[in-house]
């Protein structure tokens, strides 16, 4: 379909060398993966950048998709979030423009193209601008657009707030319609749960007959709409990572739902830095519809990254350090302390792959991992699995006291039922997959030592095809 070729790059969390990636634009195109997205470079308006893969293993860098206007143009202060969708030969970007200048400074803005990579922007920018009679004019953003067979037009959802009511919750879901993705009629509100100060990036999914509503607020969350036009459903538990995973949004490859996010970086790469916008992709999820709502595994891609096999179930004997009661069988790890800390050291690679199958017996307080930690174990990070908080924990450990978490994620931790978990480690990064149910994220920048450690505290825990895995 085109002819411009930059050398592919194997990478796992991709980052452009000159900036921050941020709000992924999803969208698969004859068996090729392209992310847009809006890169970060210092202090420059936001553009729609834009890498490809076939694999989701190696990535290439494609030009620029969409740049800042000129002064006075609706755009001039940046092109926001917003989607891709192909329709009679044209591909067709509706993005968010940005101006602080104009007194409706976000509006929804169009661009076409026919090869996926070279794009004009519609000379009647801005095509919508928020209807006074429902919205405020201050957001009016992240449109997203698809074809509605049940109503046979086109639908986008829009990132807005209505204008009466208790601030600052007034986020809501605007709608509009077309037939012809030109000409727009404006909606009252699809969704307005006064819940929330605004529904940012929304996606609509299907999956097994189930509709869900995915959006971001501080965190990643969805809702279940059993018809477009009727109620929503919120799940018991309605975020799939927490607040560092942010603005993701799906692709269908014919044979899964992905969902694609980024993990924020912290200034001066530091634990103590404030959270940036912008950052790294994170680990490509699939979409698991579940009983209860949602649930998210790594894609097999990003655990094929991890591919020498460092420690494996006979070979945990080998350890530097003890505590406590540890039984080695030939497929079984068992750990027993009643009263008191079990703990077993081991040295690790700066980037890892940990993966295995957990069983906690009754009364045991917390099981986990002290990774980057030292062979004093006096600092470092603690991932805990808390079977009476039925969640688990990222903590920064250190000697002095007892750690406070840094993040806590709810988990179903099911007494004498296995748990599998997949801990991906690589430079800041960390990201724990748990029981095909849910991610905890988060940025690891100090300290970098060179010890992993297994520890329990009160109680027991068996564990079942354990592996470290190095690339």
């Amino acid at each position: 379909m085109y002819s411009h070729s930059i050398e592919s790059q194997e990478v796992l969390h991709y980052r452009p060398s000159d900036g921050w990636c941020g709000d992924f634009i999803p969208f698969f195109w004859e068996g090729r993966y392209h992310l847009f997205y809006l890169l970060r470079r210092g202090r420059e308006p936001l553009s729609w950048a834009h890498i490809v893969s076939s694999d989701l293993r190696y990535w290439e860098e494609l030009p620029i998709s969409l740049s800042s206007g000129e002064k006075g143009e609706p755009d001039a202060g940046g092109c926001w979030t917003g989607s891709v969708i192909h329709y009679e030969g044209i591909f067709h970007i509706f993005y968010t423009g940005y101006n602080n200048e104009l007194s409706t400074p976000q509006t929804i803005c169009h661009a076409t193209g026919n090869d996926l990579i070279h794009f004009q922007k519609d000379s009647a920018n801005p095509i919508l601008s928020p209807d006074i009679r429902w919205y405020e004019e201050q957001d009016w953003r992240d449109p997203f657009v698809f074809w509605n067979e049940e109503e046979t037009c086109w639908w986008m959802l829009i990132t807005a707030r209505v204008k009466e009511g208790i601030s600052p919750r007034r986020g809501c879901i605007a709608l509009a319609t077309s037939s012809d993705l030109i000409h727009w009629q404006v909606h009252p509100p699809l969704w307005n749960p006064s819940l929330i100060y605004a529904p940012e990036c929304p996606a609509l999914i299907s999956l097994k007959g189930k509709r869900y509503l995915i959006f971001s607020c501080g965190e990643t969350r969805y809702r279940l709409i059993e018809q477009l036009k009727g109620k929503w459903l919120a799940p018991s538990e309605d975020t799939l990572d927490g607040p560092c995973f942010y603005a993701a949004k799906t692709l269908n490859d014919g044979k899964r739902e992905i969902l694609f996010g980024w993990l924020a970086t912290r200034e001066g790469e530091k634990d103590t830095g404030a959270w940036e916008w912008g950052g790294h992709l994170a680990i490509p999820r699939q979409i698991l519809s579940k009983e209860d709502g949602l649930g998210v595994i790594p894609v097999e891609e990003a655990v094929s990254f991890f591919r020498q096999v460092l420690k494996k179930e006979e070979e945990w004997k080998e350890f530097k350090a003890k505590e406590g009661e540890w039984k080695f069988g030939k497929d079984k790890l068992r750990v027993s302390r009643q009263d008191g800390r079990a703990i077993i050291l081991y040295e690790a690679p700066p980037d890892y792959l940990l993966k295995g199958m957990l069983e906690v017996e009754e009364k045991t307080r917390r099981f986990g991992f002290l990774i980057r930690t030292n062979e004093r174990i006096d600092s470092g990070y603690m991932i805990s699995f808390e079977p009476g908080r039925q969640a688990f924990a990222l903590y920064k450990w250190n000697k002095w006291s007892e750690p406070i978490p840094e993040l806590v994620r709810p988990l179903n931790i099911q007494i004498h039922k296995p748990l599998n978990f997949q801990i991906f480690i690589e430079g800041s990064i960390l990201e724990v997959f748990a029981n095909e149910e849910t991610v905890l994220s988060y940025r690891i920048y100090d300290p970098l030592y060179e010890e992993m450690a297994l520890f329990l505290d009160d109680g027991t825990v068996s564990l079942r095809d354990f592996k470290m895995l190095g690339k």
